[in-house]
């Protein structure tokens, strides 16, 4: 914008010129200085033109800052959602699961119960144990997606 603004000021031409005249024998020395007014040409457009790029800079940063921060809270929500999925599992599907087991295969050692009902319960704990995994390794995946864009978008230039 300075650059427009100082643009109406017009450069002056300064030419000088020595020459012999062969007539007459004499040197000749010319000297002319030109200054352009410009008295209609303001250069308006050009420093509107310019406000209107940088304000134009200052929103697509403003844009690109709200896009990072949007794709970073959809991550976020995955990874609260995972941390507190496993944190579930952990704390209280998986010791359930387990105390299950063990009293069906008591039982069954007892006598009390058939072999299905052990294979069921082995099948339902073993279930829930992948299921925690899975859990797992979805707060991993989210937090390598979260550390990542954190990294890729700092070290990005931009195009």
């Amino acid at each position: 914008m300075k650059r427009a603004r100082r643009e109406p000021l017009p450069d002056i031409d300064l030419s000088v010129s020595v020459r012999h005249h062969n007539v007459t024998a004499s040197d000749v020395a010319n000297v002319q200085v030109g200054i352009p007014i410009p008295l209609f040409d303001r250069n308006q457009g050009n420093i509107h033109a310019a406000q209107a790029e940088w304000v134009a800079a200052c929103q697509e940063m403003k844009r690109v800052e709200l896009n990072l921060l949007d794709r970073l809270a959809v991550a976020y929500r995955r990874y609260a959602n995972a941390i507190q999925q496993s944190q579930r599992y952990k704390t209280h599907i998986l010791p359930r699961a387990r105390k299950s087991l063990e009293a069906v295969t008591a039982g069954y050692r007892a006598g009390q119960i058939d072999y299905l009902s052990l294979i069921n319960s082995q099948q339902t704990f073993i279930r829930v144990n992948l299921a925690y995994y899975d859990a797992v390794r979805e707060l991993r995946s989210t937090q390598a997606v979260i550390e990542g864009r954190l990294l890729i978008e700092s070290l990005a230039t931009r195009s």
